[in-house]
């Protein structure tokens, strides 16, 4: 692991301080975490489409404008003194050793659902040790079908029983809503079960009904 790093980030660091700085782009220097947060996703889903439209420089494009927003979230951070890229990086390398013992300690883990139940299992850890700030998170931050995928998923790795969760999850909401509920978290499941991903199904499916409504 101890090697030179062929590409520092260097280099787009400093462009980025160029920006912020006095004689910068006015735009940049007007920005801060809240204003970039559409664009943090936009470029998230740019790579997806880089991914599923199969061309490599496309996707190396579109990587490379969403490595500018983790550089740009790090610069805002850095003027207000709270933490820089260079802790960024260490703090994602800290975690994938932490969250890999079967590669980096003693641990054994011979399969990838094995990996995941172990994943789930030290963040578990961390949250009761204090590490990362109390509960596990509920990814309340992801779209809807995203969170609901992502919760059924943990609910199965975890042993957990999904059907009576799902039922329970639906009891209670208002007329109409909780069969709608029901049926769409059984349809997550179904997903689930199959190894599709629903968010992102549904995104290609919507990509393609509006460009049948703009041939219209």
């Amino acid at each position: 692991m101890a090697r030179e790093a062929r590409y520092p980030l260097d280099p787009l660091v400093q462009v980025m301080e160029r920006l912020l700085g006095p004689g910068g782009c006015p735009w940049d220097r007007e920005q801060d975490h809240r204003s970039l947060r559409p664009y943090v996703i936009e470029e998230a889903y740019e790579v997806v489409a880089a991914i599923d439209g199969g061309d490599p420089d496309k996707l190396k494009e579109e990587l490379g404008d969403l490595l500018l927003q983790v550089v740009f979230h790090a610069a805002l951070a850095a003027r207000e003194n709270r933490f820089d890229v260079g802790e960024v990086v260490d703090g994602i390398v800290a975690k994938l050793v932490r969250r890999h013992p079967h590669v980096f300690g003693e641990r054994q883990a011979r399969s990838a659902s094995a990996v995941l139940r172990q994943w789930e299992d030290i963040k578990r850890e961390e949250a009761a040790s204090g590490e990362r700030g109390g509960k596990v998170r509920l990814e309340a931050h992801l779209p809807a079908l995203m969170q609901a995928q992502k919760l059924l998923e943990r609910a199965a790795r975890t042993g957990r029983p999904v059907r009576s969760m799902i039922e329970r999850a639906a009891a209670g909401l208002g007329p109409g809503e909780g069969d709608l509920a029901r049926r769409l978290l059984c349809l997550l499941e179904e997903a689930r079960s199959r190894g599709l991903e629903a968010e992102l199904v549904l995104k290609e499916a919507a990509v393609r009904m509006a460009r049948e409504l703009d041939e219209v």
